[in-house]
């Protein structure tokens, strides 16, 4: 081979992986932190206990929250209900905290956690933060159940009774 052939494919080797390197660098990456809080109920009274996952994209495009998944301890798949709805659009440089009520994580035994971005792919949360945040929601809700507060957000059918009790109650009162 001749000098010009090898300067040529040098050059198409560089340009053809500098090209790699900028489309792996633009593509959407995540970043996840944990804790818990307290999120209020839908009615505006009352507050339960809920994990929060902190999600931010540090990547160079925009991608999109399609949801969560998690694999309980006897193997199972679980879909924890959250706070947000699917199809958000998380910008580079930008983040979304989500709130899983506590009992959705404890009740099944949670062992892994993933984040289903808008091409279904998995981001899986790390064992350790997964861990750490599980123990630490247990020690909180332990302490409010001690304390009488609760924990767990009101069910479907107790805001029904809870609505029939008050319509019931006001037309006892206004007869």
């Amino acid at each position: 081979m001749d000098l010009y052939k090898i300067i040529a494919t040098v050059i198409a080797i560089l340009s053809i992986s500098f090209n790699f390197f900028q489309y792996t660098r633009k593509m959407p990456r995540f970043k996840f932190q944990m804790g818990y809080g307290y999120e209020i109920n839908e009615g505006g009274e009352g507050f339960y206990l809920a994990a929060k996952v902190f999600i931010s994209n540090i990547g160079g495009a925009p991608a999109i929250y399609n949801g969560l998944e998690g694999r309980g301890s006897k193997g199972g798949l679980f879909f924890p209900s959250t706070n947000k709805d699917s199809g958000q659009t998380i910008e580079p440089n930008d983040s979304l905290i989500v709130a899983i009520p506590q009992g959705h994580l404890l009740t099944h035994g949670t062992s892994v956690l993933w984040v289903v971005d808008g091409v279904f792919a998995k981001h899986k949360i790390s064992k350790k933060t997964l861990r750490k945040l599980l123990s630490e929601l247990k020690g909180e809700k332990e302490r409010l159940e001690a304390l009488g507060v609760k924990v767990n957000p009101p069910s479907i059918f107790e805001r029904r009774n809870k609505s029939s009790k008050k319509g019931a109650q006001n037309a006892r009162a206004s007869s």
